[in-house]
């Protein structure tokens, strides 16, 4: 039985039918890199939805506070929150795919899309 296994060629990896091919397909180390990039680009995603919406609704009170400096001051506190967070986010985002480039890790290189080609190389 084993011959025969090992006449057909070499065994496709251990993977599970039931999950999506996006989560990976393949060896151990294959499939939880691509179930982290996966992950890591979901929390970003979320957390620049997260600021977004806490962005427009800071602008929204800021607009309507008219002339309570209480309000206003939470507003403001608000959209500056929101616009800390984002630039937060995209320097995790900056830095990740850094320790991608340098490590060579391939999947933080390709997180999202690959920049790559707009970095100065020799």
């Amino acid at each position: 039985m084993i011959k025969i296994l090992l006449a057909q060629g070499e065994p496709p990896g251990i993977y599970n039918p039931a999950l999506d091919p996006f989560i990976g397909r393949g060896e151990g180390v294959t499939i939880l890199n691509t179930f982290l990039s996966n992950f890591i680009s979901i929390l970003l995603i979320v957390g620049v939805i997260v600021a977004f919406i806490f962005l427009v609704i800071g602008a929204i009170q800021w607009m309507t506070a008219g002339n309570d400096k209480a309000a206003m001051e939470s507003a403001r506190g608000k959209v500056i929150s929101a616009i800390i967070g984002l630039v937060v986010l995209f320097t995790v985002f900056a830095i990740i795919k850094i320790i991608g480039a340098i490590f060579g890790i391939e999947q933080l290189k390709q997180l999202f899309f690959d920049i790559s080609p707009y970095l100065i190389s020799d």
